[in-house]
């Protein structure tokens, strides 16, 4: 186990370094503050950005947006563990999270690096998201989002803890050949179409314990360099490994 782990880390920081060294090449690689970002989402414009640096933390709690009651407030009141390293709130309801904020803009953004915290949790994405290569070097939080359309996260490389815990995608999402250095939670996710993991790392233990999965699961190819937790989970039709 100690070999598989070295050797983990050891292709991640390679496949990481290839990644930023191809950001950094790009023809028209550029510099964008988060709170750009932001400006275009609480306006409701579409946000799309390819080879981009994107300085500063994402937070969408920072910004006024329309809120509506949050459908798992019950599922989350009554799973609440207490707060412990790397697993820190999985279950453990906050007081923001009776209620949760409408997106409204498409957000693409493919081949770009995010310097700092990324915190998409608690949302209701109306309209299709796409990460494609995106590099997100600290901590990435979509903890009780719901995607009312496709989420694409295709070869991005998470090198923090990743939690997308309790979080809901109404249509496909795909995590293929995307990178989980540290801890990834599912925990309590539920998948509505199609998911697709394949060929898809993680370097520490990834937690899917108690989701629900409503079409095909696809995690052929995966590796995992720890535990992975299905336990309670619920598979609807087809499921590959």
């Amino acid at each position: 186990m100690r070999f598989i782990k070295l050797f983990f880390w050891a292709l991640f920081s390679f496949l990481v370094l290839i990644s930023m060294s191809m950001v950094s090449l790009a023809d028209e690689y550029r510099e964008v503050q988060a709170s750009e970002i932001l400006n275009q989402i609480e306006k409701g414009e579409d946000v799309n950005l390819t080879d981009c640096r994107i300085i500063g933390e994402l937070n969408l709690s920072e910004i006024k947006l329309e809120n509506v009651p949050n459908p798992k407030y019950n599922e989350l009141k009554y799973n609440e563990s207490l707060k412990s390293g790397y697993h820190y709130s999985e279950g453990y309801l906050e007081p923001h999270e009776v209620n949760i904020t409408v997106i409204k803009s498409n957000i693409v953004i493919h081949n770009s690096i995010f310097e700092n915290n990324l915190d998409f949790s608690n949302c209701l994405f109306t309209k299709a998201f796409s990460f494609a290569k995106v590099n997100c070097s600290s901590t990435a939080n979509f903890r009780n989002t719901t995607f009312g359309d496709s989420a694409v996260f295709w070869g991005c490389a998470f090198g923090s803890f990743t939690d997308f815990s309790f979080t809901t995608f109404n249509n496909s999402a795909n995590f293929g050949d995307s990178i989980f250095g540290n801890y990834a939670s599912f925990k309590g996710s539920t998948f509505g179409d199609s998911s697709y993991f394949s060929e898809a790392a993680f370097g520490d233990s990834a937690s899917f314990s108690e989701s629900t999965f409503g079409d095909s699961a696809v995690f052929w190819g995966c590796v995992f360099g720890d535990s992975a937790n299905f336990g309670d989970s619920t598979f609807g039709d087809s499921a590959f490994f």
